[in-house]
């Protein structure tokens, strides 16, 4: 059990760490829905999935407009597969 917290823990810990890092214009494409309200094909247009922008826009509506918040459930989201 200890084991488990551990690498959760560790999750976390880099999770948090990867939310400092510099956004890039993917990034604050992605998350346009979410803080801004605009809408898919209709306030911006963008080659990737819309299912990307749902992501982001969940993830924005659950913990709030805060960039580091949003960045640091997105990276534990994302690493919880692989622990």
């Amino acid at each position: 059990m200890i084991e488990y917290l551990l690498v959760m823990g560790l999750a976390l810990w880099y999770a948090w760490r990867y939310s400092k890092t510099s956004i890039d214009p993917d990034w604050a494409m992605f998350n346009l829905g979410g803080f801004t309200g605009a809408l898919y094909g209709r306030g911006f247009v963008d080659c990737k999935t819309p299912l990307s922008h749902l992501w982001y826009a969940g993830i924005a509506a659950i913990v709030g407009k805060d960039v580091r918040k949003v960045r640091v459930v997105h990276h534990v989201l994302v690493s919880l597969p692989g622990i």
